[in-house]
This record gives structure tokens, C-alpha cells and sequence, in this order.
């Protein structure tokens, strides 16, 4: 990053290529490149004077047949911006966040594509999310189906217990680039 360049995006070329995996794993072709998707990024970006953002591209089938077979129905893509601030509150770096054990698992790997980023897949974690927002929590914490620890309704979890960080296994979670990034950083710091 180089402050005369602007807004810098987080690992932008990792993000387009996990889109392009999610579109592959959901057998979804895609009508641009990697190239043209990470242009589009900037672009949303810079035409919005954005400075800090969360961002999500997104692929979707059209509507030119009805049904549940996709064949036939061409593929639009979009990015979406946000401004961004402190996702869980101002105070949350400060004082913490309270958080619920939610009701509701995160989705079994057997059952749908979970290692792709796919709209469908993140009503689980909104209805997870709202059911511990109704409660007076701020975040959700899913457990597997079989009762382990998976993420959190947004995002990944890593605890430090004796010296080392632990994080869910991938085959339970959908695999960050902020997990990623945690694990790297922490192999500099010289943190198992």
C-alpha cells in the first residue's frame, strides 16, 4: 500500500480467486476474468470515494427460464460496497462482546457446497446471527452438527491456549482470508 495510491483492498487477489473457485464449485461460468473482476473492485471503490469498505462481489443466474435447472439463464455479476466502520460496535475492541451458542449448526459439509462463498449458504448465519442479536448478544457462535466449535456467524474463531492458536478444522468452516492471514501472521510471530 502506498498512501499517494489511495484505498488499498485486503488481499483483493485472494478474494477474486476464491470468487472464481465458489462460481467453479457451483458449476457457474463466469463472463469475465479474474483481471476484469479486480478492476471492477477498484472501481467500485474509487467511483465512490470509498476509504474504508466491506465489499462483496456476487454472481447470479438470470431469469430467462423458470425452474430450478439453471441451463439456459446467463450469468450477471455484480459488486456490492459498504462503508465500513466497527462491525460489532465501537466498543467492541474495548470491552468485548457478549456471545450466544446458537440453535442453529452450521450447515453439514455433506449438504451443500460449503467450502464455496454462496448467497444461499449465509441464511444460516443471518438466522444465527438475528437469533442472538434477539437475545441481547452481539455475535452468534455455531457449532458443527456434531456439537464442535465451527465459527462465528461472520467470521472465524482462533483462541490462544497454552501458547498456541486453535481454529476449527476447514472441513467445518467456510476458510477465511483473515483466517489465512491470522495463521501466517502468527507463524512470523513465532506462534504455533
Amino acid at each position: 500500500y502506498a498512501a499517494d495510491r489511495g484505498t488499498a483492498i485486503f488481499r483483493l487477489d485472494d478474494h477474486v480467486r476464491r470468487f472464481f473457485e465458489s462460481a467453479h464449485t457451483l458449476q457457474m461460468a463466469l463472463p469475465f476474468t479474474p483481471e476484469q473482476i479486480a478492476a471492477a473492485h477498484a472501481e467500485v471503490v474509487r467511483a465512490n470515494g470509498l476509504t474504508q469498505c466491506y465489499l462483496r462481489p456476487i454472481a447470479f443466474y438470470g431469469g430467462e427460464r423458470v425452474g430450478a435447472a439453471a441451463r439456459g439463464n446467463r450469468v450477471h455479476v455484480a459488486i456490492a460496497a459498504w462503508p465500513w466502520d466497527a462491525y460489532l460496535g465501537a466498543q467492541a475492541h474495548e470491552r468485548g462482546i457478549r456471545v450466544k451458542i446458537s440453535s442453529f449448526s452450521r450447515i453439514h459439509h455433506g449438504s451443500l457446497l460449503t467450502k464455496a462463498k454462496a448467497c444461499g449458504h449465509y441464511i444460516n448465519s443471518m438466522l444465527a446471527h438475528q437469533e442472538a442479536v434477539q437475545s441481547g448478544y452481539g455475535e452468534a457462535l455455531m457449532l458443527d452438527p456434531s456439537g464442535y466449535v465451527a465459527e462465528a456467524s461472520t467470521s472465524n474463531l482462533f483462541m490462544l491456549r497454552h501458547g498456541e492458536f486453535v481454529t476449527p478444522p476447514r472441513t467445518a468452516i467456510l476458510e477465511g482470508i483473515t483466517r489465512d492471514t491470522v495463521i501466517r501472521l502468527s507463524e512470523v510471530a513465532g506462534v504455533p
